[in-house]
């Protein structure tokens, strides 16, 4: 009995323990398979050092390198075009032909094989420019170079225009320009059997020249990654960071080749620093670019650097030795956007010749602030757009008064520095509501109640040999100037230009023109002699003045605040006046003494007897 039991466990028994041995294989892993897989994973598939290369014909083969191959290899190669390139046993590529080639490296190892591709395009040799200003100042010695691909051959270098600057071999690839005076020149070089020239203009000048042109990159490609970088923007972007270049290095000149700028944000401009407009060098003013992070602004150029935008200037201690410069037909066109050209505050030194200025709306071609020693020369400023004050001065000259309101950049202490030494002389005033002037005044506010306030006075300012043609309102506006001279200038009205002027009043109307030629309040001995004015309603008008609220900011009381300003006049006032010539004008000159409204103004009549029917 005993035995049958054993012999009943045993048979039941070993189905049992066989089971278990299965399951037993079938979750376990063999470590040294689990290895094997995993190295087999991690094997990368052969591949060139280079995805893609640029050879010359004729010149240097180039070594190609696989990675990741195994020892024990065997690598094909094949070139796609053999009259590209071509490939030998070692991967060994050599430039044939002008064009583009794929070399395959065919890849055998135990048994498996894979492919890998390199482009290779091929050139013909060339060289080109690599170190060649297109201006330099007088006395600078620079370095002209260039570089070669594809060759070492010998590069040659002329000079044109010696009377202007030498020229001297450097090493095989350079030479040096040593600029003598002001000129142009040209440097060809040679080389390949290929010659090129490149015009280079020798300035007058110290610092650093920078020449660029409407699709210059910006300086060292700042600005370029922006988001906001776009074709709107670009020229803006570009002539910002050459002028921000030009503050670090402490001044120098960016030249404008020809061309359109179109710019859409304010420009700051360094001490030290001049701008050259070229012949057919225009800034155009532009009020769109697709983005909201640039927006428009109201003043294209301020004399001010880019990093003193917030600094609160007082007196003529700001930026200085300011110069715009045109050539040839070159300038400015605001494009009727209410925007003000150039702006100036707490400047000294600053000049402004030879360009021509078009299409204000709304605010001024210059704007001109606590400055001293200004130049404004041998330009042209033209085209309006009706405002309803109709006294929107292409020159104004104003006063950093936060009573006025005139001036509200951040770079000034509003401390009612006056202008001095200012000389506007040899322009052109065309088809605008007025040519210079002041329209509002400043007076000190004493802190000692027993002392009296004192009105603020621009002085030493010099308006001689313009032309003013056909203005709405008044040429000249000599508001609290004192000392000044308006000299052998030309005042015209025409018929038609009168016939067809837009001029609107505060409410919107269209009014005549009040046509002044000279219009004076609060000046103190004013020279206005040998002028010509023909087709005028008035020669000159001489009245009290007082400022009045700005109805369209009432935050700003518009220095209606500061006392009445009176004319001071000399004996020899009037003798000067009398030396002016009159043709086809209605009164010639009117003296008023008192202020008041129209219709309500008292003559001297002595003064006015003595001053009408002067014409010589």
């Amino acid at each position: 009995m005993l035995l049958v039991l054993l012999a009943l466990f045993v048979v039941e028994t070993q189905p049992v323990l066989a089971k278990e041995k299965t399951a037993s294989q079938s979750t376990s892993k063999d470590p040294a398979s689990e290895s094997d897989t995993k190295e087999e994973e991690k094997v990368p598939a052969p591949y060139f050092a280079d995805k893609k290369v640029t050879l010359y014909t004729g010149y240097e083969d180039y070594y190609s390198f696989l990675r990741d191959v195994d020892e024990e290899a065997t690598v094909k190669y094949k070139s796609s075009k053999k009259k590209v390139a071509t490939v030998d046993a070692d991967g060994i590529i050599h430039p044939v032909g002008k064009g583009k080639a794929t070399i395959t490296a065919t890849v055998k190892t135990d048994g498996a094989t894979s492919k890998c591709t390199m482009s290779v395009t091929v050139k013909d040799p060339y060289y080109e420019f690599d170190r060649f200003p297109e201006g330099v100042f007088v006395g600078s010695d620079t370095v002209y170079s260039v570089k070669r691909y594809g060759y070492k051959g010998p590069v040659s270098f002329k000079l044109t225009g010696s009377q202007y600057a030498s020229i001297e071999t450097g090493d095989a690839t350079s030479c040096v320009i040593h600029a003598k005076k002001a000129g142009n020149i040209s440097v060809e070089v040679t080389s390949l059997g290929v010659t090129k020239k490149l015009d280079v203009r020798i300035y007058e000048g110290k610092g650093t020249v920078f020449v660029v042109h409407p699709d210059s990159e910006p300086y060292l490609g700042r600005y370029v990654n922006r988001y906001d970088y776009n074709e709107y923007t670009s020229c803006y972007f570009m002539l910002r960071s050459y002028l921000e270049r030009l503050e670090t290095l402490g001044g120098g000149m960016l030249a404008l080749k020809k061309g359109y700028y179109p710019v859409i944000a304010t420009l700051c401009v360094p001490s030290d620093t001049t701008i050259l407009f070229e012949d057919g060098a225009v800034i155009k003013k532009i009020d769109n670019t697709n983005t909201k992070v640039v927006p428009a602004t109201t003043s294209l150029f301020q004399c001010v650097a880019s990093t003193h935008t917030t600094k609160a200037f007082k007196g003529y201690g700001g930026e200085h030795d300011i110069s715009f410069i045109g050539e040839g037909r070159s300038g400015i066109d605001l494009c009727g956007i209410k925007c003000t050209a150039i702006m100036m505050c707490h400047n000294k030194n600053i000049k402004i010749r030879n360009l021509f200025f078009k299409n204000v709306n709304g605010l001024h071609f210059i704007e001109m602030d606590a400055s001293r020693d200004v130049d404004i020369s041998y330009n042209w400023f033209t085209g309006y757009t009706a405002t309803s004050t109709g006294h929107k001065e292409a020159i104004n000259i104003d006063t950093p008064d936060r009573n006025t309101g005139g001036f509200v950049q951040g770079w000034t202490s509003y401390d009612k520095t006056p202008n001095k030494n200012i000389y506007i002389t040899d322009n052109v005033f065309k088809d605008l509501e007025v040519g210079i002037g002041t329209h509002r005044y400043s007076q000190t506010e004493p802190e000692d109640e027993e002392k009296p306030a004192e009105m603020i006075y621009h002085t030493g300012i010099s308006v001689l040999r313009n032309s003013f043609f056909n203005v709405t309102t008044y040429g000249v506006r000599l508001m609290n100037w004192k000392n000044s001279v308006v000299r052998d200038n030309s005042f015209e009205e025409t018929n038609g230009f009168i016939r067809d002027a837009t001029v609107v009043d505060e409410e919107g109307n269209s009014v005549a023109p009040k046509l002044i030629g000279v219009y004076v309040n609060g000046a103190v001995n004013p020279i206005i002699t040998e002028n010509y004015f023909s087709g005028f309603d008035t020669v000159i008008s001489c009245a009290p003045q007082k400022n009045s609220k700005i109805k369209s900011n009432p935050n700003i009381n518009g220095g209606s605040i500061y006392d009445i300003t009176y004319n001071e006049f000399g004996d020899e006032t009037l003798e000067y006046m009398r030396k002016n010539y009159v043709k086809d004008c209605a009164n010639e000159i009117l003296i008023y003494e008192t202020y008041g409204k129209a219709g309500t103004v008292t003559p001297t009549q002595d003064a006015v007897e003595e001053a009408y029917n002067l014409t010589p």
